[in-house]
């Protein structure tokens, strides 16, 4: 895998949202051809503190499918902003703990903002 630098992604957004001649609707344009491994869309490795945040919370709570998405997305939305203003590390606890260390007191412990769970 190869990082990129970010400015390049708006090169991505352009070319994939370019205006495309009425002959070329509904073509792979990002069809592989070669004799060599193509990177999967899910292949891509986002990483945001939001990201960071989902993945350490994934691997936790064994996250699968799209069964509570909005639940799961308020709850990693809160972590993120308590870890902000907490000052903690991205995917962690306090004290630099893994989540999955933390007990639920200690990730509610003195929040300003409504708890998700």
């Amino acid at each position: 895998m190869k990082k990129i630098p970010v400015e390049r992604g708006a090169y991505l957004a352009k070319y994939l949202s370019k205006e495309r001649p009425p002959c070329l609707k509904g073509w792979r344009l990002w069809a592989g051809f070669g004799g060599w491994d193509w990177t999967r869309v899910k292949d891509i490795i986002r990483d945001s503190p939001f990201c960071r945040i989902y993945r350490a919370c994934k691997e936790w709570l064994g996250w699968t499918g799209r069964k509570g998405f909005f639940d799961r997305m308020r709850f990693v939305g809160w972590l993120e902003m308590r870890s902000a203003v907490e000052g903690w590390i991205d995917g962690c606890g306090p004290g630099g703990k893994p989540l999955w260390m933390c007990c639920r007191a200690e990730l509610t412990e003195g929040a300003t903002v409504e708890v998700p769970f």
